[in-house]
């Protein structure tokens, strides 16, 4: 029998044999919804983000001042290092010191450094005032209550073909999560995320998901990936695939009425194994568009990045924030290539404008649905637009 074991009006968690339990939805939910806006009960910075990211409000920055006590965590300003020293830092600055000069830190991986300092924090912030198990069991006043313990963002189940993610935004006092729904969902439809990068190869993601969660996935995706056999595939192959991914999506750029949604049915046959072609090229694809993509040749440029938005429309769900982000970065190169390639007064005849317009209208289209609830990790987004939009007026 299952059990309803929590509903709160957008979704409901139902008992599950074999996950324990499983979300979903309580009637049919549009895309961008959010399912679910809570705190973390804690966070920290991972190694690979020190010195670059404050340790209190985890927002990128320069000039970050590290604490004078520990020397091990970076601030952006004074007001972020006193909330911290309230939070946790007054108990953790010397352990810090201490732990960071350890062998054991020092043979540590990077992975189970951020797992150290992760809860450390949780124990500062939530335990500390129990100096017993029996305190934490029996708290006469009630210190430590079930709803600070408890967070529902753990609700969702993973899938490598996820209809929702976990997003934070910054709000006064820390972050947030927000659970933000990717796709249109059915009523008594699981609500699932992904724990690793859908774009990673079912090889990546199994081993992901051993390693960290102790489980393999069995979502209708990896069922198909580990029954297709591997080919090992030959440079041509590679070419010719990115060759046809980048004319199918010229194709829909030339087309005013087009989106995204147009281009993801016409990929989806040119590439049936999309785990085993596609996902290996993805790195290569990526690195090569970077590379190009800032100080040119922008032409090729666009061709890598059409490459690399064929396999995100393919992979990644129907509104997903690296599609948008995608988008405008191609809308950058396309402008880039516009201003360093048409003489003023003469004409497009490459159509690069109406490209970067293109692009631009279709990272439009999925910011609707992911600006609610994230305003302000959105806010320099939202600038980029105006930007965007100014250069593309100009004749």
């Amino acid at each position: 029998m299952v059990h309803t074991l929590l509903n709160n009006h957008v979704f409901e968690l139902k008992s599950d044999s074999r996950a324990r339990s499983r979300a979903v939805a309580v009637g049919a939910l549009r895309a961008g919804t959010n399912v679910l806006v809570e705190s973390p009960l804690a966070v920290t910075i991972h190694p690979s983000h020190k010195t670059r990211r404050c340790d209190e409000c985890l927002r990128e920055a320069d000039g970050l001042q590290k604490c004078s006590g520990c020397g091990v965590y970076y601030y952006c300003g004074k007001n972020c290092q006193t909330v911290s020293w309230k939070r946790h830092h007054r108990r953790l600055c010397r352990f810090s010191k201490e732990y960071v000069q350890s062998e054991v830190y020092k043979e540590a991986p990077e992975d189970a450094r951020a797992d150290v300092f992760l809860l450390a924090h949780l124990a500062a912030e939530h335990f500390y005032k129990l100096e017993t198990l029996d305190d934490a069991q029996t708290s006469a006043n009630d210190s430590l209550r079930d709803s600070e313990t408890t967070i529902l963002c753990r609700s969702f189940n993973h899938s490598c073909k996820p209809n929702a993610a976990a997003m934070f935004e910054h709000v006064p006092g820390g972050i947030r999560i927000v659970v933000k729904l990717l796709e249109d969902v059915a009523n008594g439809e699981e609500i699932s995320i992904s724990y690793t990068d859908p774009a990673a190869p079912y090889s990546k993601r199994r081993d992901a998901l051993a390693h960290v969660y102790g489980f393999s996935c069995q979502c209708s995706r990896c069922t198909l990936d580990a029954s297709t056999a591997s080919v090992s595939p030959t440079n041509q192959d590679r070419d010719e695939l990115r060759h046809r991914i980048g004319a199918a999506v010229q194709a829909q750029i030339r087309n005013e009425q087009s989106t995204l949604e147009v281009l993801r049915d016409e990929l989806r046959g040119l590439t049936p194994i999309l785990d085993h072609e596609l996902l290996r090229y993805l790195p290569d694809w990526t690195s090569e568009f970077s590379s190009s993509s800032h100080d040119g040749p922008y032409d090729k440029a666009l061709e890598w990045g059409n490459a690399v938005l064929g396999v995100y429309v393919l992979v990644y769900p129907s509104i997903h924030p690296l599609l948008e982000l995608h988008c405008l970065e191609l809308c950058k190169v396309a402008w880039n290539h516009y201003v360093t390639s048409v003489a003023p007064g003469r004409p497009d005849t490459m159509h690069v404008k109406g490209a970067a317009s293109a692009y631009l209208g279709w990272a439009k289209s999925l910011s609707e649905g992911l600006h609610k609830g994230l305003e302000v990790s959105r806010s320099s987004i939202v600038s980029e637009y105006d930007v965007l939009e100014s250069c593309l007026r100009e004749e």
